[in-house]
């Protein structure tokens, strides 16, 4: 995933599409192959070592601190100091601005999903990885979470996507891949022909 480029993985569930992201991040061992950053291997590094070295990830499952504030739910994603580039998130998501001293576990189940998308879009310096963050998201919300994409790809950050969503990640992505039973089984450049190829994969 090249700087400022958008990488969807499509598949059906189950195929391993959490696992992998599960073993970039660290979470699960590697039986074979390497993830490089920037060149350098951060295979088998602690998972705070990869987040510090400006890798962000949501997670499918809701990861909020229910009890406490959004607006501390924020904080504690900060690597010390301001955040411009929350403001720019803040932008795409005025509702979580609205809703700093409410308790995030009080939250919408698509307002949840905006807290976690700005927190990690913003605080990623390197790369983002979103999974399937707009799943049970209104389909008239899906027009915020693509722009907050967008503007955080356009400052150079580079994002990889695992979605079921075509009609939300298609349009973002440069690149797609489709795995099955763990595997690449479809990869290329996003053109007017993608979907066909992609749906191709996701039909049972």
């Amino acid at each position: 995933v090249e700087p400022g480029q958008i990488v969807a993985i499509f598949g059906r569930n189950g195929v391993g599409k959490t696992t992998l992201l599960r073993g970039i991040m660290g979470y699960l061992p590697l039986s074979c192959g390497r993830v490089l950053l920037d060149g350098e291997p951060i295979s088998g590094k602690r998972t705070h070592v990869i987040v510090k070295a400006g890798v962000g990830y949501a997670a499918q499952e809701r990861s909020i601190f229910s009890d406490l504030t959004v607006e501390t739910n924020l904080k504690l994603a900060r690597q010390g100091g301001d955040n411009r580039e929350e403001e720019a998130m803040l932008d795409c998501f005025p509702r979580i601005r609205e809703r700093m001293t409410q308790k995030a576990g009080t939250l919408s189940g698509g307002e949840q999903k905006m807290l976690i998308a700005v927190r990690t879009l913003a605080n990623a310096s390197r790369v983002a990885i979103l999974d399937e963050i707009v799943e049970g998201v209104q389909p008239g919300l899906l027009g915020m979470f693509q722009e907050a994409v967008r503007r955080a790809s356009s400052r150079g950050l580079s994002i990889l996507l695992v979605e079921q969503h075509l009609n939300y990640a298609l349009p973002l992505a440069h690149d797609f891949i489709v795995m099955s039973s763990g595997r690449v089984v479809e990869a290329g450049p996003v053109t007017g022909s993608s979907r066909e190829q992609i749906e191709r994969h996701l039909v049972l």
